[in-house]
């Protein structure tokens, strides 16, 4: 009997290394400022009241060219994180955001839920396309990336040596494509903002438009510029 506990309370630490070491591997990959598998810029140092916009997922042909509006209309600059397969289908759009001054970049081919679990040879593979669509659409070079998910993996690092793009993370997520209603949004945003933000927004977010201008209200009267990577 007693054997047989000293056996069990053995297991049990030997196991506990094993699942500390797991819980620090899943961090690494889930986690876009881990920093464990790719260089990953997910806070820059300000020059006074500076902030990054970013927006995801896009180009959207209704939403996109409105976000832009928005932003000419306060003087603010954006980064755009296009679906290389979208930037295919509205080539237009994606053209708009470099000719008002913005910056795009690549957010893979697909998007796909199992990008994360892609081996080597087709995350590059996605990376070449986007890459292709952003130079077709625009005739830019490719400079920034932002991982599907923010999720990076050893089979992501392997890919991204072969392209010279700087990884951008963020560090104020707004949560807009899970929160819909678009004072709780504001309010989740405009409580966390601080010199140094890189904002997270979606293109295609039901309440980006409202939450953008009121956000960008609330920098312009508070003295916040926007920059670029």
């Amino acid at each position: 009997m007693y054997g047989s506990q000293l056996g069990y309370w053995f297991f049990g630490w030997t196991f506990v290394p094993y699942l500390i070491g797991f819980i620090v591997l899943f961090w690494g990959v889930v986690s876009i400022d881990s920093q464990m598998f790719v260089k990953t810029e997910c806070s820059f140092v300000p020059k006074g009241k500076e902030v990054m916009l970013t927006f995801d997922d896009g180009p959207d042909p209704d939403k996109t060219p409105q976000i832009i509006e928005l932003l000419e209309k306060y003087k603010a600059k954006g980064v755009f994180f296009c679906i290389g397969k979208k930037i295919d289908q509205h080539p237009a759009t994606a053209k708009l955001i470099v000719k008002k001054g913005h910056v795009i970049g690549s957010h893979s081919y697909f998007h796909g839920n199992l990008f994360d679990v892609l081996p080597t040879k087709k995350v590059a593979a996605e990376l070449f396309q986007t890459e292709q669509a952003i130079k077709n659409a625009t005739g830019k070079d490719c400079e920034f990336f932002r991982p599907p998910y923010g999720i990076t993996n050893p089979n992501i690092e392997k890919a991204l040596r072969q392209f010279k793009y700087r990884v951008i993370g963020w560090n104020l997520r707004s949560l807009d494509t899970m929160i819909h209603n678009p004072e709780k949004l504001r309010n989740r945003v405009l409580k966390r903002i601080k010199p140094g933000s890189i904002i997270l927004l979606h293109d295609t977010a039901p309440a980006v438009l409202p939450v953008l201008e009121s956000l960008l209200v609330y920098l312009k009267e508070n003295g916040y510029k926007t920059k670029f990577p």
